[in-house]
Order: structure tokens, then sequence, then C-alpha cells
């Protein structure tokens, strides 16, 4: 499997802009030979808007905007890995009041991605790690574990920015048997060792690759750091350009640390650690 990184610059406020660039982009992928194309967290509306633009702009996982990138996947033969605000239905993980009353009806917004490939919504992940008060303010935690689904014959899992700093989000996914994290992000200056240290990191200890793609420039307050990653399981890892847009394209490796030495799933002692 080849994977595409597409490492734009910030248009907040225009979904139907990044629509257009997203079709750019998968052009240049599919040129490429890429299976995948994974974009930013927060694609189609921009990370560092307000609360009340990311409400107006958050639909369901399967509303307008995820039809129309089932269109250029389709139309592009490659699949896609997305960032978006993801209205969710009004009781949909509320929880109860303290004093026993009818809690407030109140339509979540989760920060999501897809991931579709032609017409098909294979997956959408809820970001379960919220960083800082710009998540916090605006999202509600998502409620369930990394899920995986066959993609074009590989087991692939999705997470976003922060889930995949923690090491048990990336060890569940691969316990569950991927051998691909896609990573849609939204990461800044001064945090590049997630980048270049913890992103391979996951790879290497749970002998699966990890697709890491990164926004460039400014938008508000933030000041993304680009270092767009593909990290595979023996180490090895590719990088975005730190300033300036790209597309980052490699070769997923097949999975071959399963019953070596260095196979840390296997070799993990269970019978301390579980």
């Amino acid at each position: 499997m080849r994977v595409a990184l597409w490492q734009p610059a910030p248009h907040p406020l225009d979904p139907q802009g990044a629509l257009a660039r997203l079709d750019e982009a998968l052009g240049r992928a599919a040129q490429a030979g890429a299976d995948v194309l994974v974009a930013p967290e927060m694609l189609t509306s921009g990370y560092d808007i307000s609360a009340a633009d990311t409400r107006a702009l958050a639909e369901p996982a399967d509303g307008p905007t995820a039809q129309r990138v089932r269109e250029l996947s389709s139309r592009h033969a490659v699949a896609v890995a997305y960032g978006f605000p993801e209205a969710g239905l009004p009781d949909d993980g509320r929880p109860p009041a303290e004093d026993g009353s009818p809690a407030p009806e109140v339509t979540p917004v989760y920060n999501s991605a897809n991931l579709v490939d032609g017409d098909q919504l294979l997956l959408t992940h809820r970001k379960m790690q919220l960083f800082g008060d710009l998540d916090r303010a605006r999202f509600t935690p998502g409620p369930s574990v990394p899920h995986v689904v066959n993609l074009r014959g590989r087991a692939v899992s999705l997470l976003i920015c922060f889930d995949v700093e923690f090491p048990e989000t990336v060890r569940f996914a691969a316990e569950a048997g991927a051998d691909l994290v896609l990573v849609p992000t939204a990461n800044m200056r001064g945090f590049e060792s997630v980048n270049r240290v913890l992103v391979p990191a996951r790879a290497i200890e749970n002998g699966l690759t990890v697709a890491y793609a990164n926004w460039v420039g400014t938008e508000s307050e933030q000041d993304y750091c680009g270092l767009s990653a593909v990290a595979a399981p023996d180490g090895t890892a590719h990088w975005g350009a730190e300033h300036g847009e790209d597309l980052v394209v490699a070769d997923v490796p097949e999975p071959t640390l399963r019953g070596r030495d260095d196979d840390h799933l296997t070799l993990l002692r269970r019978d301390l650690f579980g």
C-alpha cells in the first residue's frame, strides 16, 4: 500500500475551498500511485476557530460534505482520511444530571475523522483525548476506543492528533489487529518532538506504520510545525517539510515483526502487565 500525506496551509471557515484543494491534492496523490491520502485535523472547517463557528459548520458523519468527499475519492480512486467537526445526536453521550433531573438536550460536537474509499464510508473516529482549552471548549470527548477496518487488504485504524501521544491508544489499535494507523493532526511549533520522536516510537513499539498528516503555517493563534510523518515499524520515517505545503508519499511495508525478537506485542510479559 502507498500512502500520501497532504500538508496544506490553513484556510479556515471555507469548507468549499477545502474540498476544492482536496480535489487537487487527490489528483496529485493519484498520479503518485497512492492508495490513500491522509489530510489534517478539522480539514473542512479549520482548527483554531470559535466554538460558534465550529458548531455552525458541524455535520453528521455522512452529511453533505462527507458525500462530496466520497465523490472525490471515487473520481480519483484514492481513499481519504480527513478531519471535520461532527454533529452528534442530541442525546449522544449526554451525562445524567447530578440531581437526577433530566439533562438539557444539547447536540454534542465531536472532533472527528472519516475514512472513505470511493462511495463507502468505512470508519468514523471521534477524538478521545482532547487537547487543552481549544479542544475542551468546543468538543465532546469521543466515547469509544479505536476501531479497525479493512482498507484495500490492510487492517487500518484512525486516531486524531493528541490521541497518538498516548501509548495506550496505538497499542489498543495494534492489539485489535491494525497494521496501519492514520492520524489527521494539527500540531504546533514547540511540540515537534511528537512528530520526530513519539510517532516513530508508536510505530516501533507496536510493529505497525503510523501516517501522521499535519498543517503548516499560521491560523489565528496557532503556528503549525509541518513535519508530517510516515513512520514504519523498523524505525525508518519520511517527514514532510517544516516550512511550506507538501505532499509526502511513502510505501507502507508489510507487517513483518510478528514472531521476531523485537515483536513487543507478543513478547510483553502479560503475566505481569496484563
